[in-house]
């Protein structure tokens, strides 16, 4: 997982600050006043059963007791607060309904934008299978069918070298006997190499496995500090031992120590693949009526972070002799 205090020392103060002074003004005017009826509604409902608790818990002592004689109304009072609750939540208005729905398109959207004009936050995936098929044939998790998976929120578009990127939030999980096992949770990344080098080259986090290696053989590196983070799968390994040169280890091995936010990849017909170990993203960043600052700057910091290393990986290949 990444460590937040990194992340927030690797950036610019000046420039977020402008940005979340944007992302503020913007949610003064749009989303205050249906977030606070949104608060109200939720700690109306918490409330309401907490009452009710109590009333079948005074209801329960006295019959387990004996002590004094039982009102009836009471534990009916607690059933019909109970039943009440649901129908306080389901009374919510649409805008209400759609609040944070909306509050990612518009605050997130922004956010993103900050990168490059031409990125889009969507909410909800409207590729979900195309992703997922992405992700399991490029060799991640091949053989671990997931129990249940979620492709919830979805950068699209270009950056602003003018590749294309796409960045999705994956939460997949499996069943082993009684317990569900989370396989990867974090942001899944698909994006062009700024060169095809004709190779395929596997750079799995050491605590990963990239379970099908039929068709690849083990790089052995030159850098044991490289190996305690990664294990290298190729088809090439004369274009990968050129691409994964000590320089490049080092660059690599320093991005994640630097920024302490796990990520491994796999470059594959022209393609970049990297996943984040970045656990649950983009949940509403709004708290206590107001846009949360320190969320703020760590989705801005992972973003950024993510789109670097991106640029760093696209820079190896463009300069490999490959």
């Amino acid at each position: 997982m990444y460590t937040k205090t990194k992340l927030r020392r690797k950036q610019d103060p000046n420039k977020f600050e402008q940005i979340y002074a944007e992302l503020e003004n913007i949610y003064e005017n749009n989303f205050a006043d249906i977030a606070k009826k949104v608060n109200n509604r939720l700690k109306t409902v918490i409330f309401v059963m907490i009452i009710a608790t109590i009333l079948l818990l005074i209801t329960l002592i006295q019959a387990t007791t004996g002590s004094g004689t039982i009102d009836v109304r009471i534990p009916i009072i607690g059933i019909a607060l109970i039943l009440l609750s649901p129908l306080i939540y389901t009374g919510r208005t649409p805008e209400e309904k759609n609040f944070v729905k909306d509050f990612k398109m518009t605050i997130l959207d922004k956010l993103v934008k900050s990168f490059s004009k031409e990125l889009t936050f969507h909410p909800v995936s409207d590729d979900k299978n195309s992703i997922l098929d992405c992700y399991k044939e490029i060799g991640f998790d091949i053989s671990q069918s997931p129990y249940y998976s979620i492709v919830d929120d979805v950068i699209d578009g270009k950056m602003s070298n003018g590749n294309p990127i796409r960045i999705s939030e994956l939460l997949l999980r499996k069943r082993s006997g009684d317990d569900t096992i989370t396989i990867f949770q974090g942001l899944f990344v698909e994006t062009d190499l700024a060169k095809n080098i004709n190779s395929n080259i596997c750079v799995i986090d050491q605590h990963k496995a990239l379970v099908d290696t039929s068709n690849y053989t083990k790089l052995e590196l030159e850098s044991s500090e490289f190996e305690k983070l990664f294990n290298v799968y190729t088809n090439n390994q004369i274009a990968a031992a050129q691409l994964l040169t000590s320089d490049t280890l080092t660059k690599l091995s320093k991005l994640r120590e630097d920024y302490g936010m796990i990520f491994d990849f796999v470059i594959k017909n022209n393609k970049l693949y990297i996943r984040f170990e970045v656990g649950n993203m983009f949940e509403s960043i709004q708290q206590k009526n107001r846009l949360d600052k320190e969320d703020t700057l760590v989705y801005y910091s992972i973003i950024n972070y993510i789109l670097l290393v991106v640029d760093e990986i696209n820079k190896i290949v463009d300069e490999s002799g490959i």
